[in-house]
């Protein structure tokens, strides 16, 4: 195997670094499953990272040692950021509005949330999901601090990698979906990662993105009732199908967490099974193959990475 077709993605999440290396050939197939320890808190320091931030040493000797206990031959890398750490918004947009009409629009939209950030402080994307009415579209707002893709780049250089992507966590655990339920084709699903302080939420139609929201949680506790408001609210859009299933990622979750829920919103709910579909070299730490769906951000981006 050369390591120019090994591809690692790598996630964050409440002070862990998760690894997922995997080889791109004929099939693809999964090197390394690990997780380390992180000091750095995405959520909170977010806002605040540069090139130049103090604790990028930390990150590139965390990282580094990982990487190198891991055995991670992969020289090409994707980063999988937590969404608190990311402006997203839906939100409906002119079909008319196109490049730097669209491009002043979105800018507009982000300023009124940050008045304090300058139109340079900010990556900014909106992926459409689907029309509203004639003329209308909902769009995704998507926006990364530069600063937050700068640290993350001088971290890779220091390691002597190469970045393919950064992406939303919620999103890179999308294509672990994909892969591992191609099922899931000519349907509707939902995809939930859980976090401490909320639940990231997606609709999944033909396995295309066609809705998002975000539900602040002070506990797991609050995350069935967040869904299943959710599941009701969606049913009664125009136009939309019942989803089949409930997929769940993020962090660990309580054992009868996916059992009440399937009870409460009367769904096939299911937490995802990242490895269903992928060839698996190596002995990996038994409990991280038995639930693997907190890793599914990182095998997302490490899918993905060559596309």
């Amino acid at each position: 195997m050369k390591a120019d077709t090994r591809h690692l993605g790598v996630s964050f999440c409440e002070g862990k670094i998760r690894l997922a290396e995997v080889e791109h050939g004929r099939k693809f197939e999964l090197l390394t499953l690990a997780e380390s320890k992180s000091s750095l808190d995405f959520g909170q320091a977010g806002m605040h990272l540069q090139a130049d931030h103090p604790q990028l040493g930390t990150m590139v000797r965390e990282l580094g040692d990982a990487l190198k206990r891991n055995k991670v031959a992969a020289r090409q890398i994707s980063f999988a950021l937590p969404s608190d750490s990311i402006f997203l918004n839906v939100l409906p947009l002119d079909t008319s509005l196109k490049g730097p009409r669209l491009s002043a629009h979105l800018q507009w939209e982000l300023l009124q949330h940050h008045p304090e950030a300058t139109e340079k402080d900010f990556i900014v994307d909106a992926p459409r999901l689907g029309d509203a009415e004639p003329g209308v579209t909902f769009s995704l707002l998507v926006a990364v601090r530069r600063g937050m893709i700068g640290f993350l780049q001088k971290t890779a250089q220091q390691l002597k990698l190469t970045v393919q992507a950064v992406d939303v966590d919620h999103f890179a655990a999308e294509e672990t979906v994909r892969l591992n339920y191609p099922e899931i084709k000519g349907h509707t699903v939902l995809l939930a990662t859980v976090r401490s302080s909320g639940v990231n939420v997606s609709a999944l139609h033909d396995g295309h993105l066609v809705d998002y929201r975000f539900f602040s949680t002070h506990s797991v506790a609050e995350v069935i009732p967040k869904l299943t408001d959710y599941l009701k609210h969606f049913q009664q859009r125009e136009g939309a199908e019942t989803p089949q299933a409930i997929f769940l990622a993020g962090i660990t979750l309580p054992p009868d967490l996916v059992k009440e829920l399937r009870s409460q919103a009367s769904i096939q709910a299911l937490t995802v099974n990242a490895l269903r579909k992928l060839k698996v070299t190596g002995k990996f730490y038994k409990p991280f193959v038995e639930e693997s769906y907190p890793f599914a951000a990182a095998i997302g981006l490490a899918l993905r990475a060559s596309q």
